[in-house]
């Protein structure tokens, strides 16, 4: 699984790599713009600024991957979110090992924080509906990548994209867990999301492994099921697991490892 991820995130950024070279154009590919343009799409039948159909048709298959596989886009294929993993791996990789855990606010200060990008996308939406133009676009850290360092971004896009990346060193997925607008729109969806990750009750011996690995902060070892909406299904639980059927991918259903009601 993790083989897999990887090899999806490279062809991201492989991909991603050759839209910047001339001619290319990667943000007409972007989801977020098939959800900034919808308003004046749904309701004049035009675009906001440089977007068009193909980001209705990313937006609309994206959200169409989430009600099947929750936020798995955000871990497999979303650059941004790429680049703050493999922070955070590099983390791994140059400090010691007893010293490989990052920091990760209080749970309750955390629970906060990641309401925090519901206002976000309310503002980006308020402001890029009623002014018919991509305000978000001179501080988004994905334009700063894919834009050729085009004439309308700004300092604010590399600073915030470089803080980002910075940030993921030291707390898990800054980004994708308090500030992205994505995320925000996809939450909803993937709170029923089909597959999701599942734990065996019987098979499970309570080490806590996946609780530590766990870069959204999901305490898997206490679930039968994960439904938290950013659970993004990026299978690090199950790798870390040492028991090779006690977590795993499945349907909705009775966990299996559960006593029958009764017994």
């Amino acid at each position: 699984m993790q083989k897999l991820r990887l090899l999806s995130q490279i062809t991201v950024m492989v991909i991603l790599a050759r839209m910047m070279l001339p001619g290319g154009n990667f943000e007409q590919w972007c989801p977020f713009g098939g959800v900034e343009t919808s308003f004046l799409y749904f309701t004049e039948d035009t675009f906001t600024c440089s977007l068009g159909s193909s980001n209705l048709y990313m937006a609309l298959a994206i959200i169409t991957l989430t009600l099947i596989s929750r936020r798995s886009f955000c871990s497999y294929a979303c650059p941004v979110g790429t680049l703050g993993e493999w922070s955070g791996k590099l983390r791994k990789k140059v400090l010691p090992k007893k010293r490989w855990k990052r920091w990760s606010p209080p749970q309750r200060v955390d629970w906060w924080l990641r309401k925090a990008k519901y206002p976000i996308l309310a503002v980006i939406l308020y402001f890029t509906f009623t002014e018919r133009e991509l305000i978000f676009r001179a501080f988004d850290p994905f334009y700063a990548l894919c834009s050729q360092n085009g004439h309308d971004i700004t300092f604010w896009s590399y600073a915030i994209l470089g803080g980002l990346i910075l940030g993921a060193f030291f707390i898990p997925l800054p980004f994708c867990r308090y500030l992205c607008p994505l995320a925000a729109v996809l939450n909803p969806f993937s709170k029923v999301g089909f597959l999701r990750i599942r734990r065996d009750h019987g098979a499970c011996v309570d080490c806590t492994l996946c609780d530590e690995v766990c870069e959204q902060g999901i305490e898997v070892s206490k679930e039968p099921e994960i439904t938290h909406a950013r659970c993004t299904q990026c299978g690090e639980c199950i790798t870390a697991c040492p028991l090779s059927k006690a977590l795993y991918l499945g349907m909705p259903g009775k966990d299996k490892g559960a006593p029958e009601v009764g017994s």
